[in-house]
């Protein structure tokens, strides 16, 4: 079997976000390390209307400078055949190929978001295919607006997605880096303790702990868990391997959920 090796234009995200890149440099970036397989996503793609998805670097660099260069962004990225020919064109000049073009965007389900969403995928759609790209991934987000979910039938939604979710990552095979990057039992766990159901988050904490000892993430929830259900004894014990496993990290943990 024949081994090929490509990168990701997130491998370049620190670049992207600090202006130094945009995405039609990312396949003379993957030619220079070495590489002749690319993956190419819709960074700096305008986002479906009503998405939460915003890309911070422009709104906060609009605020900094007195301008919004939104709508100018929007100008240059949105998916029009020159857009997609410069980047196929980039790829041809690098001698890079697209194996996968991803829409990495959230798509909450709101009904008046759904036309924006499939004109979004039809544009992706369309990228894809100028590429040459045999595969488009799109990234898909089941958790619902914070401020939704009062609303009847919502939360059990959240909750039963999130539980599906960790059945399918459960079954995925072990590669790095993970095809499934955010661990979904931390979502779970955390919509759990919000809902006021500590006792089941409990349970799905400590299960992430039997499979990932000594998690910072994990050991969060679960001392928040045990102190909901006054559980003070096991609390301090599980705040205590937390403060020994991220005792070096920079930034403090204020929820299991990422």
């Amino acid at each position: 079997m024949q081994l090929s090796l490509g990168v990701s234009a997130w491998c370049f995200h620190d670049a992207l976000y600090a202006g130094r890149l945009t995405l039609h440099d990312i396949p003379a970036a993957a030619a220079a390390l070495g590489f002749d397989l690319v993956e190419l996503n819709d960074l700096f793609y305008p986002p479906p209307r009503f998405s939460r998805l915003r890309y911070l670097p422009w709104r906060v660099g609009g605020k900094l400078s007195g301008r919004d260069p939104w709508r100018a962004f929007q100008r240059s990225w949105v998916s029009r055949a020159s857009t997609r020919q410069r980047l196929r064109d980039a790829c041809d000049q690098a001698g890079v190929r697209c194996a996968v073009f991803t829409l990495n965007s959230d798509f909450t389900g709101q009904p008046r978001q759904q036309p924006a969403a499939l004109a979004y995928v039809a544009a992706g759609l369309a990228t894809t295919a100028a590429l040459g790209a045999p595969i488009m991934r799109v990234t898909s987000d089941c958790r619902e607006r914070s401020d939704d979910m009062t609303t009847p039938g919502v939360l059990e939604r959240v909750i039963g997605g999130l539980r599906q979710a960790v059945k399918l990552q459960d079954g995925l095979r072990y590669m790095e880096p993970p095809p499934w990057f955010f661990p979904e039992r931390h979502a779970l766990g955390a919509v759990l303790l919000r809902a006021g159901r500590a006792k089941e988050a409990e349970a799905v904490y400590r299960e992430d702990l039997a499979r990932n000892p000594g998690n910072g993430w994990a050991l969060h929830g679960l001392a928040q868990s045990l102190r909901a259900q006054k559980k003070t004894e096991q609390a301090d014990e599980a705040e205590a391997k937390l403060r020994e496993a991220w005792g070096r990290a920079d930034v403090p943990l204020v929820s299991s959920r990422y």
